[in-house]
């Protein structure tokens, strides 16, 4: 009789587990994330259902890393679960990784709103001007203090805030964190600070009743918010639209110019930039991603000169990205690697592109990294001369290692591009080289429409 009832009992037992599981609330989902974090394949992320867990799925061909967790990976994958609303707050706005995952939301359904620091949101590379040609709503602070806040709210439910800026360099390269969590307690404050500053920061000035309320303003312009766009645009300037352009809160320059450090994949380009920009130097560098930036100012000929220097990916699948970037360079760094024949072989190439998508008097200074290598040389520094002369580029072989002829490229681009506005009737070396304020137009941050409320 015992043992006929044991089985019942058993699965009894089984079924009050199963309920007392059932009944317990569920713990608040709490994650830290630290970065740097490392580069892999994030394709993937993009198709998934809107579920963080949702099982791993490597489709991809590319040549990152597949089916690893990393930062990164799991700070997108909390993003992508938004099923109905994602909130915004960032100051910096530029990594296209971010600006595709939030596009995708958007195309899913999801009421997307975004607060940017007004003079971030028109920085060259700044994705503000894609999410609002996409229709996304994007609002900036409308008074003299910096927008420093780094946060979504996901669902009403999902907080993920810290220090991290929404940029590749801070992703890659800064040791930033972020804080992920359901706790109410914590969720709830920044949703009342995003609806204060959402408020606040309504092109109309003041706030009537219900204005900041999505049900409110998509019901009344056919649910686009385009009801905004016409008062705001005066506001917050198209990134591409003139003067007020500006890649950070400091005019104080005479002239901004606008650099490309371009070539194969791994001759070094992000190390040099790194290295002239920071004077500092790691051979732990990972494959560049797209396209990133690094601001520097010197002076030149008695001008204080700021450069906005970009580091493109070299690998042939970001080629269409990093060519968009090429119209107002007035300067390129072409750079080989000299124990690598292959890179040198592709400098024909590299030097064709800049003719085909660049202006046609941009100036480019042909190097031939890790110079710090030369036991290992495959391209004689005569080809190479031999070549820039062709090409009617300046030549010079360095090495960022050792911090060998850095500073000098750089200073002669510069100069070869001042002598260039000097020969010019109107003074300007191209269509990026106006005093005090001038910036990089028509490129592909730049938004001639959609929602700008």
């Amino acid at each position: 009789m015992v043992a006929s009832l044991a089985p019942l009992l058993a699965l009894s037992l089984e079924l009050i587990g199963w309920l007392l599981r059932r009944l317990r609330p569920e713990r608040p989902r709490n994650e830290v994330l630290f970065f740097p974090s490392e580069v892999a394949c994030v394709e993937h992320l993009y198709t998934l259902p809107a579920a963080p867990s949702a099982a791993l799925s490597h489709s991809c061909l590319c040549s990152l890393p597949h089916g690893v967790e990393t930062s990164f990976s799991r700070f997108l994958r909390h993003l992508m679960s938004a099923s109905s609303s994602l909130d915004l707050c960032v100051f910096a706005f530029s990594n296209m990784d971010l600006s595709r995952a939030v596009l995708v939301l958007h195309s899913r359904g999801v009421t997307v709103r975004v607060l940017s620091d007004k003079d971030y949101i028109a920085i060259t590379g700044s994705q503000i001007g894609v999410l609002r040609k996409a229709g996304i709503c994007v609002r900036s602070n409308r008074n003299s203090v910096h927008m420093h806040h780094k946060f979504a709210v996901v669902d009403g439910r999902l907080l993920l805030t810290g220090s991290l800026n929404w940029t590749l360099n801070a992703v890659q390269n800064n040791m930033e964190n972020i804080l992920i969590t359901e706790e109410p307690d914590l969720v709830r404050p920044f949703i009342k600070e995003f609806g204060r500053l959402w408020e606040h920061s309504d092109p109309r000035g003041g706030s009537p009743r219900g204005r900041t309320q999505d049900t409110d303003w998509r019901t009344r312009t056919g649910g686009h918010g385009l009801e905004d766009s016409r008062s705001e645009m005066a506001l917050a300037k198209d990134p591409g639209s003139g003067p007020e352009q500006r890649d950070a809160a400091d005019q104080n320059f005479d002239y901004m110019f606008k650099l490309l450090i371009i070539g194969n994949s791994s001759v070094g380009k992000t190390s040099f930039l790194f290295r002239y920009a920071d004077d500092s130097f790691t051979s732990a560098f990972v494959s560049t991603v797209g396209i990133d930036f690094k601001v520097k100012t010197i002076y030149r000929n008695d001008k204080r000169v700021k450069l906005q220097i970009w580091d493109t990916a070299g690998q042939e699948r970001y080629r269409t990205i990093t060519t968009a970037y090429y119209r107002g360079a007035m300067g390129f760094l072409l750079m080989y690697d000299i124990t690598s024949q292959e890179s040198f072989c592709a400098v024909q190439d590299w030097a064709t592109q800049i003719k085909t998508y660049s202006w046609g008097n941009a100036q480019v200074a042909l190097v031939g990294n890790k110079l710090d290598l030369d036991e290992d040389r495959q391209v004689p520094t005569e080809d190479a001369q031999r070549l820039a002369t062709e090409l009617g580029f300046q030549f010079f072989e360095a090495s960022a290692k050792d911090n060998i002829n850095v500073k000098q490229v750089f200073d002669k681009l510069v100069d070869a591009i001042c002598e260039k506005m000097n020969e010019s009737p109107n003074g300007e070396a191209g269509p990026t080289a106006n005093n005090k304020g001038a910036d990089l137009k028509e490129t592909p941050g730049s938004s001639q429409g959609g929602c700008a409320c």
